[in-house]
């Protein structure tokens, strides 16, 4: 643990803060911060071209194109509105489908789906077995019933079964491949969308919308996929490729060179656990958001205890929240780092990193609860 006075640049208290641990999804905010710096403040959408009367167009790694989450939908609106040929270009994704270290038997749980250069729908289909139709409608011939239970996709392929008896439902990550999209394309547009080959050399940017939306799903919900997304877009403008390495390297290079300890960072998730952090490190990045972009904008991107995201039923206050921090958690690994309101008024940096434990995080979480409670009461 590490706890820091931002104002007076104190320690107050300092254990193992400078051992590295798993931080899972405390790497989000790695993310956060590549992209405070990058995307600035708007969402890129589509990169695109006009050749005569056809319309050219490819990914930038916008995870909000026809996403449940993301009612405002300007690249589908531009799109629909062309009325000539439409052709998608396929770009080459330089980073894989999965991160590095990633779980590949968790390939059909909502919280892996694959990173992809023209995300669709999530990248997930939405499926039951009643009569309602699945999203997107380009997979219902890829739906089969079948007399096990529950809902299930093949490994290798975009072949899903569905139990015939009692109501099931499901969100299922799909495998991405160009034909498929292109599909997607066609199905939703309600025309025929081509397959290019080759990327014009002139293009255009269309911004999707403002950032902070996706910034506060991704951490309040520390949705994976839209993390993984948004480095693959800071890769799209700064290198006009889709890098999520690139984008890391970069960020490391630049703008985080002077962190106590430099950290292990693989994916833009904390899905793997390649990744390593220090207590330390944490502190001096929240620090960083802190000075950069305030507090204010924080507790509007941050999960708010007792009220919101992950920390909705975890360290309530009896009037005033007093925790805005990000979780992070997988299978014998829980952390929380943020920002800790007293009881006096100050406002303190806190990163608490616990690996490797054998009880139940419910154990783990009760007692920082516990913790963080005493440092509110007393400073």
């Amino acid at each position: 643990m590490a706890l820091f006075d931002p104002q007076s640049r104190e320690w107050l208290f300092e254990q193992n803060a400078n051992k590295y641990f798993t931080p899972a999804s405390n790497i989000k905010l790695f993310t956060l911060y590549a992209a405070t710096k990058i995307l600035k403040d708007s969402i890129p959408g589509i990169k695109y071209a006009i050749k005569g009367d056809t319309l050219m167009f490819w990914g930038t790694g916008d995870p909000t194109f026809l996403h449940e989450d993301f009612p405002d939908q300007k690249s589908y609106d531009f799109l629909k509105a062309h009325d000539g040929p439409l052709v998608w270009v396929p770009v080459d994704m330089k980073s894989k489908s999965y991160g590095p270290g990633w779980s590949w038997d968790d390939y059909s749980y909502d919280y892996q789906p694959e990173r992809s250069t023209l995300p669709i729908y999530g990248n997930v289909l939405h499926v039951s077995n009643s009569l309602e139709e699945p999203i997107p409608m380009a997979l219902s011939r890829s739906i089969l019933p079948s007399e096990e239970l529950g809902i299930t996709r093949d490994y290798d392929n975009n072949l899903f079964r569905i139990s015939t008896g009692d109501t099931q439902e499901a969100v299922i990550p799909f495998k991405v491949y160009p034909e498929l999209i292109a599909a997607m394309l066609s199905d939703t547009l309600r025309r025929k969308v081509l397959i290019g080959q080759k990327l014009p050399e002139q293009k255009n940017i269309l911004f999707s919308g403002p950032v902070d939306p996706i910034y506060s799903i991704m951490i309040k919900r520390s949705d994976n996929f839209l993390a993984e997304q948004i480095l693959l877009m800071c890769s799209s403008l700064h290198t006009d490729s889709l890098n999520a390495e690139n984008t890391i390297a970069y960020v490391r290079q630049t703008y985080l060179s002077d962190l106590p300890d430099q950290p292990v960072w693989v994916d833009g998730s904390g899905l793997s656990r390649y990744n390593l952090v220090t207590p330390r490190t944490l502190i001096r990045l929240l620090d960083k958001l802190l000075a950069e972009k305030g507090f204010d904008w924080l507790t509007q991107i941050f999960p708010i205890g007792g009220e919101s995201g992950t920390l909705r039923n975890w360290y309530q206050a009896n009037e005033t929240p007093y925790v805005f921090a990000k979780t992070g958690t997988l299978s014998n690994n829980h952390n929380v780092s943020g920002y800790l309101k007293t009881a006096s008024g100050k406002l303190l940096i806190f990163s608490f990193m616990n690996n490797n434990y054998v009880t139940t995080s419910n154990n783990i979480k009760t007692e920082i609860q516990s913790i963080l409670e005493f440092i509110r009461d007393r400073y």
